[in-house]
């Protein structure tokens, strides 16, 4: 691609050689103990403003991929540099806390008004605005008071919030059906005009339309 990486010497950088980069893995290889390497030999390049699907079987390596991206992890060799960025883990993680102080997490400046847009784009905004405590409402510990698909909906709102230029998505929509992940996934594309992004998932109907799909082995 345009934006193709170039030699380096720290494993993780923020700010990719070229200006017209968000992101750029070299010769990324994953290796955990003494087994075989999970990946081997990686390169990526992504443009700013691309959204590219990674996609892979279970086990393939897209999540421990996703956290050396993130910073999370160290290549066994390799280099990585990114834009700053925002992080949606394949784990859901929500805190013992309310609806608002989860959201505020990915962005604390977020007016109320910005957060009811956002649980309009991820369709959970009907979900609150008919409890007594709407953004106030408690979620429980680890989003206990939510379904597997609504606590995702909620991690994923918190990570869409952020004003980082690279969002990198873990497996977005689990637990979502089918018709309400379109939605979103449509709605995605306005919310995130000129943004980055970089989402992994089994397949590529589990992820949101990208420019460009990679597959992993």
């Amino acid at each position: 691609r345009d934006c193709a990486p170039e030699p380096s010497q720290g494993a993780h950088e923020q700010q990719p050689h070229r200006s017209d980069c968000a992101l750029e893995l070299e010769r990324v290889t994953i290796r955990f103990s003494d087994h075989a390497p999970v990946l081997s030999h990686f390169d990526m390049a992504v443009a700013k403003g691309e959204w590219v699907g990674i996609i892979g079987h279970s086990g393939a390596g897209k999540s421990s991929l996703a956290d050396i991206i993130a910073g999370l992890e160290t290549p066994a060799v390799g280099h990585v540099h990114a834009l700053p960025l925002a992080y949606l883990t394949q784990k859901t993680v929500l805190f013992d806390d309310t609806l608002k102080a989860n959201l505020l997490i990915g962005r604390p400046d977020a007016t109320d008004a910005d957060l009811w847009r956002v649980l309009e784009l991820v369709a959970m905004a009907d979900r609150f605005v008919h409890e007594p405590a709407q953004l106030n409402t408690w979620l429980g510990s680890m989003g206990s008071q939510l379904s597997g698909g609504e606590a995702r909906r909620i991690a994923l709102a918190r990570v869409l919030l952020n004003k980082a230029p690279l969002l990198i998505l873990d497996e977005p929509f689990t637990g979502v059906d089918a018709e309400t992940r379109n939605n979103i996934a449509m709605g995605m594309r306005q919310w995130l005009a000129g943004k980055t992004v970089v989402s992994l998932g089994h397949a590529p109907e589990a992820l949101p339309a990208s420019d460009r799909t990679i597959r992993l082995a």
